[in-house]
């Protein structure tokens, strides 16, 4: 990271195992643009955040933390996950269903011919 404190653009970080890179950007990217940029040979993407980009949505939900959805359908919603049921016409997977939710996602997404398709 020295070379990044000193004023580098671009910083590779390489181990025999991992590769990492840090770039300055003039901007916050949006999921595609960051697909198009630096992500290759994956056949699905899933990210963190990003609520109001147009890319298909899983929003988590506990009922201790949040009052209402941050998200609904028509904001490209394809599921829940909660401790509490909704019905807001998407799938609904409890908290620990993580095998229903990887089914769900499995069926939706990679089963479809929908490869590259971001979450």
């Amino acid at each position: 990271m020295a070379h990044k404190k000193a004023g580098a653009h671009t910083v590779i970080i390489s181990s025999p195992q991992k590769v990492a890179l840090i770039r300055d950007v003039d901007k916050d990217l949006r999921l595609d643009e960051l697909r198009e940029r630096f992500i290759q040979d994956v056949d699905l993407i899933l990210s963190e955040g990003f609520k109001k980009d147009v890319q298909p949505k899983i929003e988590i939900f506990r009922k201790e933390k949040h009052r209402e959805l941050l998200c609904t359908p028509q904001d490209n919603l394809v599921a829940i996950v909660s401790n509490r049921t909704f019905e807001v016409g998407v799938p609904c997977f409890d908290l620990d269903d993580m095998k229903g939710l990887a089914d769900f996602i499995e069926k939706r997404y990679l089963n479809s011919g929908r490869s590259r398709r971001l979450l």
